[in-house]
């Protein structure tokens, strides 16, 4: 699998919004940021993934199992979600079954590399990061305001009298 690290400035004032929140609706806001940010990249990596052409090799495979469709490693491009403590988040876009993806990418001894992986996350990634900017402004109003109406609804909201 390959990794990249994307340095992001203004996470310290994300954490202390966050921070404020109870911990389950920080850790959704959270995640529902990173996935929106995960579907732009997938979407990207979709677009830019190769779809076969040989028209006799389509009419094999659907006749038998062995072979697969044009279109299966566009179809397979997914983002999955695994949560490692309150507030890490972990998505990763995968290519699932179409493992053959891997040797498009990278190139084999015999097969030059045809990269589509790679450069669609490079054209991606700025409008991503942006997407989970947005995205993480809204959910933390979205949960402000939630918990504001709840609180006044509680009865615990008192004007003080002074002395």
């Amino acid at each position: 699998m390959v990794r990249r690290a994307t340095r992001v400035t203004g996470v310290s004032a994300l954490d202390r919004t966050l921070g404020q929140l109870p911990a389950e609706i920080g850790k959704r806001v959270l995640t529902n940021g990173v996935r929106a940010g995960a579907r732009v990249v997938r979407d990207e990596i979709r677009d830019a993934a190769p779809i076969r052409q040989d028209t006799r090799a389509i009419r094999k495979s659907a006749r038998s199992n062995k072979g697969r469709l044009a279109g299966f490693l566009k179809a397979s491009v997914r983002t999955a979600t695994r949560k490692d403590t309150p507030f890490s988040v972990t998505i990763a876009v995968t290519i699932g079954q179409a493992c053959y993806g891997m040797f498009l990418e990278f190139g084999t001894r015999h097969f030059p590399a045809r990269p589509f992986i790679r450069p669609a996350f490079d054209r991606s990634g700025g409008a991503a990061l942006a997407k989970i900017g947005v995205s993480l402004g809204r959910g933390i109003e979205r949960a402000a305001k939630k918990l504001a109406g709840s609180f006044e609804k509680s009865g615990l909201k008192r004007k003080r009298r002074r002395r």
